[in-house]
C-alpha cells in the first residue's frame, strides 16, 4: 500500500497502512536512548524503525486516582520500552478489536515507532484504537511499515495510546461529578494528556510537535470528534481523521442518560459514595460491566458524555454551529464497520447532511 504524505495529509494511504498493520514488534537489536522529560527510555529497533512500547504518559489510575484526570507520570529511570505495557480493564471481548480480558487499571501507556531523529522533523500521527470505547489495545498496532512512510511516502511518527475504558473511563455519577474535577469521560481525558505528552516529547523521537494529526477507527473516530470539539484540547492537534463517519448524535450520551446510568452502577454495587466507589475492587466493576459476550445495563457502547465542559454539545450541533476546533479533517467509512462483532447491534444511523462551519 502507498503511503503518501501525511504532513499534505493525504490520509487514505495512512488508514490502508493502519488497518493492516501487524501485531507483533520483533526486536533485532537494542535501540537508541531517548531522554523524554519524564525520564530516558530504550526501546528496540526492527527493519529500519525504532520502537519505544509502553512508555507511561500518566500516573496510573488507581486507588484513589480512579475517577479522575489523569495526574502526570512520575519522573523515572531508564525503562526498557521493548514490550507493550498492560491492557486497560476490560471484559467484554467482541470482534476485531477485542484484547484479552484484564484486570490491571495501571494501563494507561503509548508507543512510539520512529525512523529517528534525522533530516527535518516529521509529521506524527497519534492513533486511538477502536473497540466500542469498552475494548481493545494498543498491542493490536505495530506501527513501524507505516512509521516508513513506505516506497513513495514521507516517514513519520505514529504514536498509539491506551485510555481508560468502559465504566473506568465513560461514566458519570452524582458522588464523583460533585467532587470538582472534570467528570464522566476519563477515557478522553486520557487521550488529551497523551496528546499534551505528545506535544512534550516528540521532538525527541524525531516529530514535528506543530503537525501532529489525531485519528481513530469505530470508537477512536468518536473519540476524535469528541476532541475536535472539546475546549480542552485545543492547539494539541493540527489536522484529524475519522475513520468511520460522520459522527452523528447517536454515539454520544446526554448528561441526563449518562448520570442515570451511572447512578444505576452505583445502586447496583451498593455504594452512596465515592470512596465506596473507589474501594471496589476491578473484577467486581468489571462483573458488573459485563459478560464476555455483551455489555451490562450500566455502559452504552461506543458513546462519549457530553458532560458541557470536556465535550459542550453533541457533535451535530457543533457542526452546524462552528463550536469546534477548525482544522483539515477527513472522514471515510470502514465497509464492514461492526460486522465483526457478532451480536453487538450498532444504532441506526440518520444520514447527517449538515454543513460545516
Amino acid at each position: 500500500m502507498t503511503i503518501r504524505k501525511l504532513a499534505l495529509v493525504a490520509i487514505p494511504a495512512v488508514l490502508a497502512a493502519v488497518g493492516t498493520l501487524s501485531t507483533r514488534v520483533v526486536a533485532q537489536v537494542a535501540g537508541p536512548v531517548v531522554v523524554t522529560k519524564d525520564g530516558p527510555v530504550r526501546g528496540l529497533f526492527a527493519n529500519g524503525v525504532n520502537a519505544y512500547l509502553g512508555i507511561p504518559y500518566a500516573a496510573p489510575p488507581v486507588g484513589d486516582l480512579r475517577w479522575r484526570p489523569p495526574a502526570p507520570p512520575a519522573p523515572h529511570g531508564l525503562i526498557d520500552a521493548t514490550q507493550f505495557a498492560n491492557t486497560c480493564p476490560q471484559v467484554t471481548e467482541l470482534g476485531s478489536f477485542a484484547g484479552p480480558s484484564s484486570t490491571n487499571e495501571d494501563c494507561l501507556y503509548l508507543n512510539v515507532f520512529t525512523t529517528g531523529t534525522g533530516g527535518r522533523p516529521k509529521p506524527v500521527l497519534v492513533w486511538i484504537h477502536g473497540g466500542g470505547n469498552f475494548d481493545g489495545e494498543t498491542n493490536d498496532y505495530d506501527g513501524s511499515k507505516l512509521a516508513t512512510g513506505g516506497p513513495l511516502g514521507t516517514p513519520i511518527v505514529v504514536i498509539t495510546v491506551n485510555y481508560r475504558m468502559g465504566l473506568f473511563g465513560f461514566l458519570s455519577e452524582s458522588d464523583l461529578n460533585a467532587e470538582g474535577h472534570p467528570f464522566a469521560n476519563y477515557g478522553i481525558l486520557d487521550q488529551q494528556a497523551a496528546l499534551r505528552w505528545v506535544r512534550a516529547n516528540v521532538a525527541a523521537f524525531g516529530g514535528d510537535p506543530n503537525n501532529v494529526t489525531l485519528g481513530g477507527q469505530s470508537a477512536g473516530a468518536i473519540d476524535t470528534a469528541a476532541n475536535v470539539m472539546s475546549p480542552a484540547a485545543a492547539g494539541l492537534f493540527q489536522r484529524a481523521i475519522f475513520q468511520s463517519s460522520p459522527i452523528p448524535n447517536q454515539y454520544f450520551l446526554t448528561e441526563a442518560a449518562a448520570v442515570t446510568l451511572g447512578n444505576n452502577f452505583a445502586a447496583a454495587a451498593g455504594c452512596s459514595d465515592a470512596a465506596c466507589l473507589r474501594a471496589l475492587s476491578t473484577a467486581r466493576i468489571l462483573q458488573l460491566q459485563g459478560t464476555p459476550n455483551a455489555n451490562g445495563p450500566f455502559v452504552a457502547a461506543s458513546a462519549a458524555i457530553v458532560d458541557g465542559t470536556i465535550v459542550p454539545v453533541l457533535p451535530e450541533t457543533a457542526w452546524v454551529t462552528g463550536a469546534y476546533q477548525h482544522m483539515p479533517m477527513l472522514g471515510g467509512r470502514l465497509r464492514t464497520t461492526g460486522a465483526a462483532i457478532s451480536g453487538w447491534a450498532l444504532p441506526s444511523i440518520s444520514p447527517v447532511r449538515h454543513r460545516l462551519r
